[in-house]
């Protein structure tokens, strides 16, 4: 119930059609988030010493008569459904490479958000679902049925997929996981050749091309065409047309054809590529909890490194770069990276959302009991601190340190917020006042990164962040970050809204719940969580916590400035 006390966002014309317009056009996100961001600051600046209450349930700002708008368009939004449009398959590129995993059964039982994007796997659909053809049916039945027979050598094989984004087929790399018979999988990788960020040095340094023209190589060997190419620099293909011929005259070749076949050998000769097929390549595995729900979880590094529990954020995934992975096998680290509740293909417990981190938690505790970890390292990436905190309250002293990395803050003052970037701000304050309009905004914001507009979301993100900037431009971590968005949303918004909620509040019990070591890894031009702030948290837990700051680095320092963050949580296990 309301009081003449409470603010309100009324109904205007302009917003409303701002709402409207959104539910239908993708591209107009931008301009509902500006309509909205007006509104909902107006609103808090109205609410005064109210700001600091923490509301429970309520909105401490009403929607009003705007409320019934939004539900509709989130009703509009539901019926379109998660189905993409592109005309020619011009205005598609990829963010990522589509993964997924079929157990001896022959259902899907692990899936990226790529594979749900372009080849629309689900979770438990079975190989006569799959877009493969009848022969590409038969091959994968034959491999389950020799799947769990100890006398047969598994052998990998290549299934040619038909996309639901593009016109031209993915093919699909199919190779046995599992070391036992009767743990063996079926896992589904793109056959394509991975193009690095070291093969681009590599390239440039031998032939002297400009970082535009090596990062156009790169799309180019990844599969990408002119139109993608444009679309994704911001450029005209007139442009990038004369682009490839400085390119194809500075490397010597004359097509296209014969430059991909350069690019193909270098790459297969890197030296990062060999270390990530040889020494502690990714593998995705599953915990069972006792209720029957399963945990996928990731490692990274060498088998018996030290072991690493990393918690994702909200945008991130688990996915790292070569330079990391190299640095995991240099260090020693064992890189452990659970999917948690609702985030890609990860199922959730169906607890109140103010519980659900320490739900985590508690099955974390039993995953790591049953991998029988004795003393590791619990590192939260960005929203992962809050998670990370509830898991080391667990373990006591088992636990070596909690590392946030650019890692979220209890908030503990409504001036908080005023620090954030614009985007990031309005989201927090729809989150904390008014969250029966979070929905909304959430699945409008999943519509545009279903229709390309993954890095219209970045730069809105990082629009006051120069440096994290510079590490989107990169290819390899632009692929990690727009895939991490679609990880994020595979499900819908829950994830999203589960986050969002803790976030935003005083999460202060956590960290006080144990007393192990904090150690703040952050960059000074973080646009996200302020390193003013940051400075503020380690000055009051002054007796436990190190800031470990960065003066050049962004919100993205663990991809851009993997060689500052890693030896930190390495140093770790040498301290009492």
């Amino acid at each position: 119930m309301s009081d003449k006390n409470t603010p309100q966002i009324a109904p205007e014309p302009e917003l409303l059609e701002a709402v409207y317009r959104t539910a239908v056009t993708p591209d107009s996100y931008d301009t509902l988030m500006a309509r909205w961001q007006q509104h909902i600051e107006k609103a808090v600046e109205e609410l005064g010493a109210e700001r600091e209450r923490e509301p429970e349930g309520d909105d401490l700002i009403e929607v009003g008569g705007a409320m019934p708008h939004f539900e509709t368009s989130f009703q509009i939004l539901e019926a379109l459904g998660r189905e993409r449009e592109h005309p020619g398959g011009s205005q598609v590129f990829a963010t990522g490479k589509p993964k997924f995993m079929l157990d001896p059964e022959g259902r899907v039982v692990w899936f990226n958000g790529i594979a749900a994007r372009d080849l629309k796997v689900a979770k438990g659909m079975a190989v006569s679902a799959l877009p493969v053809g009848a022969q590409g049916a038969q091959l994968i039945e034959n491999a389950l049925s020799e799947l769990t027979d100890p006398q047969l050598e598994p052998r990998p094989f290549i299934v040619a997929f038909e996309s639901g984004t593009m016109e031209r087929s993915i093919h699909m790399l199919v190779t046995v996981m599992g070391d036992q018979p009767k743990n063996r999988t079926l896992m589904f990788d793109q056959a394509d050749v991975r193009w690095t960020d070291q093969a681009g040095k590599v390239i440039s340094d031998a032939f002297g091309l400009s970082a535009s023209e090596a990062e156009i190589t790169g799309m180019l060997v990844e599969g990408r065409d002119l139109n993608d190419i444009a679309e994704i620099r911001g450029r005209t293909v007139a442009t990038v047309r004369t682009q490839l011929k400085s390119i194809l005259k500075k490397t010597h070749t004359h097509s296209q054809n014969e430059l991909l076949r350069l690019c193909t050998v270098l790459s297969a000769h890197m030296p990062a590529n060999v270390n990530r097929r040889r020494i502690g390549a990714e593998v995705v595995r599953f915990h069972v909890l006792p209720c029957g729900r399963s945990i996928p979880y990731h490692t990274f590094g060498p088998e018996d490194g030290k072991p690493v529990v990393f918690l994702h954020g909200m945008l991130d995934g688990v996915q790292v770069t070569d330079q990391i992975q190299a640095l995991l096998n240099e260090h020693g680290l064992r890189l452990i990276g659970p999917e948690r509740p609702f985030f890609g293909s990860a199922e959730g417990p169906h607890v109140p959302t103010k519980h659900a981190m320490t739900a985590f938690a508690d099955d974390l505790h039993d995953m790591i009991e049953t991998l029988g970890l004795d003393r590791f390292v619990v590192v939260g990436h960005m929203a992962g601190a809050v998670p990370a905190h509830a898991l080391a309250g667990r373990f006591g002293d088992r636990v070596a340190a909690i590392v946030a990395v650019a890692g979220g803050l209890p908030i503990v003052s409504a001036d908080q917020f005023k620090v954030m970037s614009p985007r990031q701000r309005m989201v927090a304050y729809t989150a904390r006042y008014t969250p029966s309009a979070l929905p909304f905004l959430l699945r409008a914001g999943i519509r545009q990164l279903d229709h390309g507009g993954a890095k219209k979301f970045m730069d809105a993100l990082y629009v006051a962040s120069q440096p994290d900037q510079q590490a989107c431009a990169r290819g390899e971590i632009f692929n990690i970050v727009s895939g991490g968005y679609r990880y994020a949303i595979a499900q819908g918004h829950r994830a999203f809204e589960i986050d969002s909620y803790h976030v935003v509040r005083d999460w202060s019990h956590l960290i006080d719940g144990t007393d192990r070591p904090i150690h703040l890894i952050h960059g000074a031009h973080d646009p996200v969580v302020r390193i003013e702030t940051v400075r503020a948290f380690a000055r009051r837990y002054h007796s436990r916590a190190v800031l470990h700051e960065h003066p050049e680095a962004g919100q993205l320092v663990y991809y851009a400035e993997p060689d500052f963050v890693l030896p930190i949580i390495a140093g770790l296990f040498d301290e009492d």
